[in-house]
């Protein structure tokens, strides 16, 4: 019988859901016994992506939570601007992807894909987000755990 194997599977939701995240992953390593760090995989999207970046990276989910409480010292997230504003930016003019939709009439792409080329471009500066994990992970490089997948659509 094969070995099991298990993944942890980050959505999105911005800061809230990175917080009700940090929070569920707190509860489920206190009641379980479990370090989320030990997944065999860890995926992530959007605000997944930024936790399962910092798992990877072998950052606690105490670290995480502290952070999130305010109490961590060395906390490199400035909670209140990090994100940008109450209100994201309206998005910009344009396309997103135009080239992308062009290869789905072609058959090139599938129609999903296609369609998100149809998508306005978005304004949200990531350079927070970039900033944080280079703390933790030197700048240009992978984190340590080698099957960490981070779902981004550019």
């Amino acid at each position: 019988m094969p070995a099991v194997k298990r993944a942890l599977v980050l959505g999105c939701g911005a800061v809230a859901g990175a917080a009700w995240q940090i929070a569920v992953l707190n509860e489920l390593q206190q009641q379980l016994h479990w370090d989320a760090r030990n997944s065999d995989i860890l995926i992530g999207t959007s605000a997944g992506a930024v936790l399962a970046a910092l798992l990877g990276a072998g950052v606690s989910v105490e670290r995480m939570l502290t952070s999130q409480r305010g109490e961590q010292s060395d906390c490199h997230w400035n909670h209140d601007t990090d994100t940008g504003d109450a209100i994201p930016p309206l998005p910009a003019l344009g396309l997103s992807g135009a080239k992308l939709f062009a290869l789905g009439v072609r058959g090139h792409v599938s129609p999903l894909t296609a369609i998100t080329g149809l998508l306005p471009k978005g304004r949200t500066n990531m350079q927070p987000m970039m900033d944080l994990i280079d703390t933790v992970v030197p700048a240009g490089q992978w984190v340590p755990h080698s099957s960490t997948w981070l779902i981004a659509v550019d």
